[in-house]
């Protein structure tokens, strides 16, 4: 049928007669069949916004999970660097107690003898003799060297102060090879 906006009123009446059941079991059928539908509807929107809110609880708790690994591994990074500068922060204090015993020991005589022995400087038993230090080093380079001063170069090769003869003959046949080798 075409529809047209004037409709005389015995085409108005045929237009619906088609509409209408013709007993009242067909209605009472169009009826349940409307209501079916709209239940239907009803469950199919029920069941998309179930999927849509658990789709979203999933997405919220993947990122929600996403996030505390991430955190749980930076944060097991952070402890084993925090750990390993433990370790070294130990390493350097019990440095610094050695440090700190050998300065004490260095601070009396009987201490540093000890050292000296325990690292192979002086043998048990020998004697170990300190000499303060003078102001007169000052005062001997502030002299005009002569005679009666001694020279700083030859005090220096002298094998008293290496401790050792053959050290002395060793710096003075060094000193007269390199006069030798200038041409001197």
């Amino acid at each position: 049928m075409q529809h047209s906006s004037k409709l005389s009123p015995r085409q108005s009446e045929t237009l619906f007669d088609d509409a209408l059941p013709d007993s009242p079991e067909d209605f009472r059928d169009e009826v349940a069949t409307l209501k079916m539908r709209k239940r239907r509807a009803r469950a199919r929107q029920r069941r998309w916004s179930v999927w849509l809110i658990t789709g979203a609880f999933t997405l919220t708790s993947l990122l929600l999970m996403v996030t505390i690994f991430s955190v749980q591994a930076e944060h097991s990074r952070w402890r084993n660097r925090v750990a390993q500068r433990e370790t070294e922060l130990a390493v350097l204090e019990a440095q610094l107690k050695t440090g700190e015993r050998r300065l004490a020991a260095l601070q009396s005589p009987q201490g540093r003898q000890e050292l000296l022995i325990n690292n192979g400087y002086l043998k048990p038993g020998d004697r170990y003799l300190e000499f303060k230090e003078d102001s007169d080093k000052s005062k001997q380079a502030e002299s005009p060297p002569n005679d009666l001063t001694p020279h700083t170069s030859k005090w220096d090769s002298s094998p008293v102060q290496d401790g050792s003869i053959w050290r002395g003959a060793w710096n003075s046949l060094s000193e007269k090879w390199q006069r030798l080798r200038e041409g001197q």
